[in-house]
């Protein structure tokens, strides 16, 4: 709440399942700590969360990648967003571009917000600025503090589990650097890693650089392997073009040997219900 200045007069649209630790730290916990008020949207559609904002004069809106980019994508009138003072996204990377288009359209702009479920909490970006040029996620939130050892980042914090972690020191899955101004810049994630053709590569570099292409709305790259055994870059994407238009754009972006050899078009990109992107459906989907 100090971090990202919410307090008892603000008006938090929650469109993110309480259940979630993004949903329950960004609006249970206001709620019972200070009485904050949430607006529960009826349905993740742009439409529906502008007029919801819009009737009832909403503040803050917490939201995620796909829905801050559906909405910079809709035909919506500037003025609907007017109410809001902060929007932060969070649950997975927000492109700069996607943060500038909207910031573009609604003259708002997006705050990126890091954290993870064994810590809560990490970093804010706290004037946007760094959502909109992508140079990193932000300053350490007030109580947080960050280390990074052998790339990795650890983090300490009063929301971690000392029965866990005795010194309050937790490793997460991310690999990153703090730069000049203090801020967490990251460079990947473990699970994110792999290696083609003897070669390391961080999937999330392919993804950023598919949804970075007009007409493509989401996607998603991972690994699959071959009747041989080995492991080969697949990747799957929401959007209007051919898979051959797609893999021709990639081929300007990329060196030869880190675009798919499979691009697979789906009418829309499967998630779980804690917000992640369905491996296992999107696996099944490329059979």
């Amino acid at each position: 709440m100090e971090s990202m200045g919410i307090h008892e007069e603000t008006v938090n649209y929650g469109i993110i399942p309480l259940g979630h630790s993004y949903g329950l730290g960004n609006l249970l916990m206001p709620l019972l700590l200070k009485g904050v008020r949430i607006v529960f949207g009826s349905a993740p559609f742009p439409q529906i969360v502008a007029d919801e904002i819009e009737r009832y004069q909403c503040t803050f809106f917490a939201a995620v990648p796909p829905l801050i980019k559906a909405l910079s994508k809709s035909e919506l009138a500037p003025g609907q967003l007017s109410s809001l003072n902060r929007v932060i996204s969070a649950g997975s990377r927000l492109s700069p571009e996607v943060a500038q288009a909207f910031t573009a359209g609604f003259a708002i702009k997006v705050h990126n917000f890091y954290g993870s479920s064994e810590t809560g909490g990490i970093c804010f970006d706290p004037d946007g600025a760094s959502t909109l040029d992508g140079s990193s996620v932000g300053l350490p939130m007030s109580g947080v503090s960050l280390e990074i050892r052998e790339g990795r980042v650890h983090v300490y914090s009063l929301a971690v589990s000392h029965t866990m972690y005795p010194d309050g020191w937790v490793p997460v899955s991310d690999f990153g650097r703090i730069d000049s101004r203090g801020h967490l810049c990251l460079e990947g994630r473990e699970s994110d890693l792999v290696k083609i053709a003897g070669k390391r590569l961080y999937l999330s570099e392919v993804e950023r650089a598919l949804v970075q292409i007009d007409g493509v709305v989401d996607a998603m790259v991972l690994t699959k392997a071959s009747r041989r055994g080995e492991d080969r870059l697949y990747a799957v994407y929401q959007g209007e073009l051919s898979p051959d238009s797609v893999r021709a754009e990639l081929q300007t972006r990329l060196v030869d040997w880190k675009v798919p050899r499979v691009c697979q078009q789906m009418v829309q990109i499967p998630y779980t219900s804690r917000g992640k992107k369905d491996r296992k459906a999107i696996l099944a989907f490329l059979g």
